[in-house]
């Protein structure tokens, strides 16, 4: 059989049902790019997304939040008001007593006007307590510094005593106070105290014993407040025996009640008693006056010894002094009697 010779066809010449099954030939590839730039859109949004919701925050500056002035607020009031401290949490560190109304705040931390990040920061307040009351104790016939030490450590502010004479309170203890006993106080108030010097110390004066017998002159003693001292004796050609032949503080002089007066009784003449005379050294010690001082040492009517003495250079003088017998010498300082001595000329 031979060959078909019918006419073959070309490849344009075949039939395709639409465009979609027509052979493509080469053009630009619209399909590739659309599909591309549809990729790139939605990983853009997811981006966006990410940034916005995430990323945002991370490279945003952080917001800054002052802390506000509480001082002088009282607590109450800013809690109840939300606007004045935003979202900051307010406690209370500590309560203390002080002159403002209770409940105020007296400090707090942070300070204020510092800067904190994080809006719900903790500003600790110290709060008053308002005046501390203290009630005043009795103190009446305490010892001072016991009352003064028990008062400070109350708190109160103790006042310079002053002191007065009192002859049944004992000395240093208290006479009186102020204010009153179950006063309310406020910590800080000033307390008085009147304190005790004792009994005022009255003044005698001495009148002479002299010449009297010795049981006249001390029961005499005792009558004026005083009290009989040291008895001494010594032997006299001109006072009998028992006799005061002299006293210590001299007639005139002024002391306090109490104070001791020292007698010399006579024992009349001495049976040794010769007219032949002697002399005898006589040591006087010195007061430690740091001063001048004048000395007159007499016998009887008679001045036997008188001097001023640097009592800086001086702890005691000597000098002699002749007699006969038993005789008394009275040592003056600067007028004043200070001491007798009897000496016996026989010895």
């Amino acid at each position: 059989m031979k060959g078909d010779t019918s006419p073959r066809k070309r490849k344009d010449d075949y039939d395709y049902d639409d465009d979609d099954n027509y052979p493509q030939r080469g053009g630009f590839p619209w399909a590739s790019l659309t599909a591309v730039c549809a990729i790139l859109l939605f990983v853009g949004g997811v981006l966006y997304f990410l940034y916005s919701t995430f990323f945002s925050q991370l490279f945003a500056p952080a917001e800054e939040y002052t802390i506000p002035s509480l001082v002088g607020y009282s607590y109450e009031e800013i809690i109840e008001n939300p606007d004045l401290v935003g979202q900051f949490n307010i406690v209370i560190s500590n309560t203390m007593s002080s002159e403002e109304e209770e409940g105020t705040i007296l400090d707090q931390s942070p300070r204020k006007e510092y800067v904190v990040r994080d809006p719900a920061t903790t500003i600790s307040v110290v709060v008053s307590s308002g005046i501390e009351v203290i009630h005043m104790i009795d103190v009446l016939n305490q010892e001072y510094l016991e009352t003064l030490a028990e008062l400070r450590n109350m708190g109160f502010d103790v006042a310079p005593p002053t002191h007065e004479f009192h002859d049944d309170v004992p000395i240093n203890h208290i006479i009186s106070y102020s204010p009153e006993k179950d006063t309310a106080l406020a910590a800080g108030s000033r307390v008085e105290l009147v304190v005790s010097k004792g009994p005022e110390e009255r003044m005698v004066s001495l009148i002479s014993l002299t010449g009297e017998t010795q049981n006249w002159a001390e029961n005499k003693l005792v009558i004026m407040n005083l009290v009989p001292g040291m008895i001494d004796s010594a032997y006299s050609d001109t006072v009998e025996a028992g006799i005061v032949i002299s006293h210590y503080p001299e007639a005139g002089a002024s002391v306090p009640e109490g104070s001791t007066v020292d007698l010399v009784i006579s024992m009349g003449s001495d049976p040794d008693t010769t007219t032949t005379q002697s002399t005898q050294n006589i040591t006087v010690t010195m007061p430690a006056a740091d001063k001048m001082l004048n000395v007159q040492v007499t016998m009887g009517s008679e001045v036997v010894y008188e001097s001023d003495i640097d009592t800086n250079m001086n702890g005691s003088i000597s000098f002699d002094v002749e007699g006969t017998g038993t005789k008394l010498l009275s040592i003056y300082f600067d007028g004043v009697l200070d001491s007798i001595q009897t000496v016996n000329f026989n010895s």
